[in-house]
């Protein structure tokens, strides 16, 4: 055997075989050769295959003494995670390599390999505090045309520099947009008429004199334009207003623009289009018709753009599109965990082959949260896309660059992409999930193009899917709730015959769209009391407690979506009167949520009294015939207004739904829970109760009485 060797960073490294040794195979590291991996299906000793991934698990300490003995595939992945390791972490005592615990090595079929490290931590603070654990993961791949011993990385990464450059964006961002509109036909966009167009765009043709300006939609001709997808933040932007608009129809100078316009400006030009619409200024803002007028139109306005550019990492206008990369990593501290910034920077790792060849593999962090995100696994926190308006600005638009901290990020009807290449890999592997795991994941923008004339019942359960997750993004003001999602609506509109438009809710579904629950309380909990409901919204919309400005509040349909709806014979809902508003007619203004739109409801109907228990903390009940459910307010029930309620006091029941329980087979009654207001006949909406208790409440309905009320 060879004599080993001291590579860059100090580990025993050297050939594992000379040239006239047989090969011999680490049983650690499977000399990071996929085909050594043996061929099981099914978790077996320290390896195992799923779904063409091949992964190995192994130990930090036996790969350790196996470098030490000469295998230089394990010396190899031992410095390339530990050359990132020493920057996560913060006030720790530890030695990474005696600390390194279990090892996942995965083998994708074409991408490079892929580590995972666990390791145990200890406080230099509190020596005695239990060891935390820390997690590293580190992509290892080659450059092209760079020779290398191991199979695993036959296969090139994307590189990703450090820093982000505008040069750097025009050349990746233009093989995806060639990709696409020569081989992604429903990604064109659709052009729009001239009532759908946006009455100004800025335009950037006079880019190399300094300036650009506005210009109205009806002098200039049409061919292609660009959005921007931002945040404002606390940092209100550069705005339109009707005291300059005359001076930016003359020119707006670049150098007043902030980064993130100013860059937009850029790759709007250097892709040769010279128009590209931004809402803070192409909207005068101070003009209250002109806002309404236009705003009307922004869905469309995105979705008939050639290409929306979004500012995914920026919390407002100054943050810019290019920046220095980085990743967010978790460092152990004394009481919490410390998110910090790390280079996303790769480094290399050389190492000599028989007949002292020298070799580089290079490693990176791999974007984890950038591929998480856009893969589903973890909710959007970027500053941008935990917005609520974003999300009509990215579902409506045909093609969206994302500027992530870590990379970039592609997304078009028909693929997801990023820099460094790992989510198409991800994609090409990714099999069909159960709905559960994917109710709350748009991974694609084919989840919200549905085809036009699709059944009515797909496109009303996209879109209570997707109120669900509207319902947890944040807004500004709490009177946006409706108007920042309402661009979608207008879509939806047009894929199915939905009937009027109620406040958020669709009249050909209104009993299961009445069927909202305030999602994550606890059963014995008092933090229902920070529940805050709108009092100027109709009580049966789930507009009424989404407020988006911070409350955990959201309105969750995945359980009757998930569990089945099977309406109950007795119960009817319609509007009162001629209320609601047909999304399609131009001439209603869908911003404009009048208070006292109600709804005629029948059903079964019982009186039942509120109750306190106080056990293990607060449990709200509805106590009927000496039977008591669990039930979720919809509002804080000791803040003084027409939500106020104490205990004892009667409240009434109607039953929605009936359905059967998957799991165990068990019928589930969903009621909806009301209070009489002042005036005769007229409840408000209050909570919400689903009978899942093995039927304990089954017979809460049995000798009930049909009663029509009205629901304000």
């Amino acid at each position: 055997m060879a004599t080993p060797e001291v590579n860059t960073l100090g580990f025993v490294g050297g050939s594992a075989v000379s040239s006239k040794d047989p090969v011999s195979v680490c049983r650690f590291c499977f000399n990071l050769n996929p085909e050594l991996v043996p061929l099981v299906q099914e978790h077996v000793g320290a390896f195992f295959r799923k779904d063409g991934i091949k992964v190995i698990l192994t130990q930090g300490g036996l790969m350790s003494a196996s470098a030490a003995r000469g295998c230089i595939s394990c010396a190899v992945l031992l410095e390339g995670v530990l050359a990132h390791c020493s920057v996560l972490c913060d006030d720790v005592d530890w030695n990474p390599q005696e600390n390194l615990n279990e090892v996942e090595i995965g083998f994708y079929p074409k991408s490079g390999l892929l580590l995972h490290a666990s390791f145990e931590t200890v406080l230099v603070s509190d020596p005695t505090r239990q060891p935390t654990p820390l997690d590293c993961y580190v992509e290892f791949y080659t450059r092209n045309g760079d020779p290398h011993l191991f199979p695993a990385f036959r296969f090139s990464g994307g590189e990703m520099p450090t820093n982000l450059s505008l040069d750097r964006c025009i050349e990746i961002l233009k093989s995806w947009l060639d990709e696409c509109s020569t081989n992604h036909p429903a990604c064109n966009p659709p052009f729009p008429s001239k009532s759908q167009l946006p009455i100004r765009i800025l335009d950037v043709s006079c880019l190399e004199s300094g300036f650009v300006r506005l210009v109205e939609s009806s002098h200039i001709q049409y061919k292609k334009y660009i959005a921007l997808s931002h945040c404002w933040g606390e940092v209100h932007p550069i705005t339109t207003v009707k005291s300059n608009l005359r001076d930016h129809f003359n020119q707006i100078p670049v150098r007043q623009l902030p980064a993130t316009f100013r860059d937009a400006v850029m790759v709007t030009s250097a892709l040769k289009i010279h128009s590209l619409w931004i809402d803070s200024l192409c909207i005068v803002q101070d003009d209250l018709d002109d806002w309404e007028t236009e705003a009307k139109k922004m869905a469309t306005v995105y979705r008939s753009s050639y290409l929306t550019l979004s500012a995914l990492h920026s919390p407002n206008s100054q943050g810019g599109c290019f920046s220095s990369r980085y990743t967010k990593q978790h460092s152990v501290q004394e009481n919490d965990k410390l998110t910090l910034m790390v280079p996303n920077e790769s480094k290399p790792i050389q190492y000599r082959s028989v007949g002292n060849v020298m070799h580089s593999i290079m490693t990176r962090l791999i974007p984890e949260n950038a591929h998480s995100l856009f893969l589903g696994s973890r909710p959007n926190d970027t500053p941008l896309g935990s917005r609520g308006w974003a999300l009509q600005e990215r579902l409506m638009s045909s093609r969206t660059l994302y500027f992530h901290y870590e990379e970039l990020v592609w997304e078009c009807q028909a693929r997801l992409a990023c820099e460094c290449s790992g989510i198409q890999q991800y994609e090409s592997l990714r099999k069909p999930t159960p709905p559960r795991s994917t109710f709350f994941l748009f991974s694609t923008k084919s989840n919200i193009h549905l085809e036009k004339n699709s059944s009515r019942e797909t496109v009303l359960y996209q879109w209570l899917r997707l109120v669900t997750i509207y319902s947890t993004l944040k807004l500004s003001k709490r009177s946006d709730v409706l108007p920042a999602i309402s661009g979608l609506a207008r879509h939806f509109s047009g894929l199915a015959p939905l009937g009027v438009y109620l406040a958020g809710l669709w009249s050909c579904d209104l009993a299961r769209s009445m069927l909202w629950e305030y999602a994550h309380v606890p059963h014995c909990d008092n933090t229902h009391t920070s529940i805050l409901h709108d009092e100027s919204m109709v009580s049966w919309s789930w507009a009424s407690i989404v407020s988006g400005l911070g409350e955990q509040c959201q309105a969750s349909y995945q359980d009757i979506l998930m569990f089945g709806f099977y309406q109950d014979d007795q119960f009817n809902a319609e509007p009162e009167g001629s209320l609601g508003s047909t999304i399609q007619d131009s001439s209603v203004n869908p911003f404009r949520i009048s208070s006292d739109k109600r709804l005629r409801v029948s059903g079964l109907f019982i009186t039942v009294e509120y109750q306190v228990r106080r056990l293990f903390g607060f449990s709200l009940v509805l106590s009927f015939n000496g039977t008591e459910l669990w039930f979720i307010p919809d509002a804080d029930f000791s803040s003084p207004g027409p939500y106020q309620t104490i205990e004892g006091e009667l409240l009434c029941c109607i039953l929605v739904s009936r359905s059967i329980s998957h799991g165990h087979e068990k019928p589930l009654q969903w009621v909806i829970v009301l209070k009489a207001s002042k005036e005769q006949g007229v409840f408000r909406r209050v909570g919400f109760l689903k009978d899942h208790s093995l039927g304990k409440g089954k017979r809460w309905f049995e000798n009930a009485e049909v009663a029509t009320i009205i629901i304000a």
